[in-house]
């Protein structure tokens, strides 16, 4: 996820103002146009990107061109890792091995939860748990291999 309150409403082609970008996972449609943050620091958990690139040869819903516009250091934490007081990233393995959702607190106390494909709204056509008990935060999802 490419988090931004100014890109939310258009397209973003570039940006040199940008601090950080947070990838939720690294399947196509939530990972690349990283370059287009050239200054921005990356931050994406090492075990999703050696399974990324595992699974790039592979059609898997990862795209090689999309991990050579990486330029994150190798990095990875076990449940959370605070950015900031008030930015949160959140382990939330299941869909893919180091994903992660992004928990944004508020100064009034709201909160607001980026959960990528960590929560689904509909179902899905790659369902590698339907035969295994529901998830519990002690037994998350397995990774699909979708």
């Amino acid at each position: 996820m490419h988090w931004s309150t100014s890109a939310c409403a258009r397209p973003v082609t570039r940006s040199t103002r940008s601090v950080w970008v947070v990838n939720s996972h690294l399947h196509f449609d939530h990972a690349g146009r990283n370059a287009a943050f050239p200054v921005a620091k990356q931050y994406l958990r090492a075990r999703e990107l050696t399974w990324a690139w595992e699974r790039s040869t592979k059609p898997s819903g990862v795209l090689a061109g999309d991990l050579a516009e990486l330029a994150a250091d190798p990095w990875d934490y076990d449940d959370v890792f605070d950015l900031t007081p008030d930015l949160r990233l959140i382990s939330t393995p299941g869909h893919t091995p180091g994903h992660q959702a992004l928990l944004v607190s508020f100064g009034d106390g709201r909160t607001f939860v980026c959960a990528a494909d960590a929560a689904y709204t509909s179902p899905t056509p790659c369902k590698p748990w339907s035969s295994t008990p529901p998830p519990t935060p002690t037994r998350p999802l397995p990774a699909c291999a979708c």
